[in-house]
């Protein structure tokens, strides 16, 4: 996908718009489009499963939809190309809890009702929802480094929106 992001680009240098002289060179598409490629990709992935082919013994990907098939002919493989993306057990859901997997769901977890970005709440509470509430914090803040040797801070107390994943 990459490789064939590559364009060549070139200029014309001479008097009065001829081209005299040309200068190519190869560039990468924009990495927005790059990733919005990438994105279409992953939005029509295929789940599939390995199935022996009764008429050549090959093991070959088959769209997992597709019902099992038990005659000698050929059996009807789907056409892959080189930038297409299969894959052959779906993610788990790291919403949830599993400990099986080490993950421990996103419930209760910190967010930032602001971002819109990975740490914000609507993507990382799931569509559940949070809570936010107002706490209190002490820091240690005004830290100063004394001759010799130790460092010297003051308590601050502040208040802070602390929204958690429900």
């Amino acid at each position: 996908m990459i490789l064939e992001s590559v364009d060549r680009q070139c200029k014309c240098h001479g008097v009065s718009g001829s081209c005299e002289f040309k200068t190519c060179w190869r560039s990468l598409r924009s990495f927005t489009q790059i990733a919005k490629q990438l994105k279409e990709a992953y939005d029509q992935s295929i789940e599939v499963r390995l199935q022996r082919n009764l008429f050549d013994k090959k093991l070959r990907f088959v769209p997992r939809n597709l019902p099992y098939h038990i005659s000698k002919q050929p059996v009807s493989i789907m056409t892959t190309y080189k930038n297409d993306l299969i894959f052959y057990s779906s993610s788990p859901n790291y919403c949830e809890r599993n400990l099986e997997l080490g993950s421990l769901g996103t419930i209760g977890r910190v967010c930032n009702r602001s971002s819109r970005a990975i740490d914000g709440c609507d993507l990382l509470c799931c569509n559940r929802g949070y809570q936010s509430q107002i706490v209190t914090v002490r820091d240690q803040c005004n830290c100063r480094f004394q001759w010799c040797c130790y460092v010297q801070c003051q308590s601050c107390v502040t208040t802070e929106e602390i929204s958690r994943c429900l």
